[in-house]
């Protein structure tokens, strides 16, 4: 599409979404966003660590109080949200998952110390199509890889001491 995504702190509670022409640099658009009271954070830590993922048509973007939020690339007009719980980390290391786009999906891997999972929503709607905990998989930060072998695509996840793969039509996990 042109346009590269970032995202920062802009204020103590404004997470700003930023889009830039890919050539000169220029900025195309902002979307200010009030994060409401943020958790503790360790340093060099930023709340807005998430690296945004992006197709044509939308660019998706996590907040550890906001969830997940998906943007017409174009504009910045909100497209969908998804609240989800805001991470724990018992060092107060906090959120930094990033998202993908695989097919139809956006997933993201939110691998806290209290209640880890995988999530699948439709890029379109924002409709969440599976959730799969992961309980024995803390503190991490892993970006799900897509890894295809013998014809059979898997969502591939590091972990606490595992490598996991997933259904992406499911979330059923096929191996560790």
């Amino acid at each position: 599409s042109g346009r590269v995504f970032t995202t920062a702190m802009t204020a103590p509670q404004t997470f700003t979404i930023f889009a830039f022409d890919e050539t000169s640099g220029q900025e195309l658009w902002r979307r200010d966003l009030d994060t409401g009271p943020l958790p503790p954070i360790t340093t060099p830590n930023s709340h807005a660590s998430s690296t945004p993922v992006a197709d044509d048509q939308r660019v998706v973007v996590y907040f550890s109080t906001l969830g997940l939020l998906a943007l017409e690339a174009q504009t910045g007009e909100p497209l969908w949200r998804v609240p989800l719980d805001v991470p724990q980390y018992l060092m107060d290391w906090g959120a930094a998952s990033s998202p993908i786009i695989f097919e139809d999906l956006v997933i993201l891997d939110q691998d806290d110390d209290l209640a880890p999972f995988l999530i699948a929503v439709d890029k379109n709607s924002g409709d969440v199509r599976w959730r799969t905990e992961r309980p024995e998989m803390l503190a991490g930060y892993a970006v799900p890889v897509i890894c295809e072998v013998g014809g059979r695509k898997d969502i591939v996840i590091a972990g606490s001491g595992k490598l996991k793969g997933y259904d992406p039509a499911t979330g059923d996990e096929r191996w560790t």
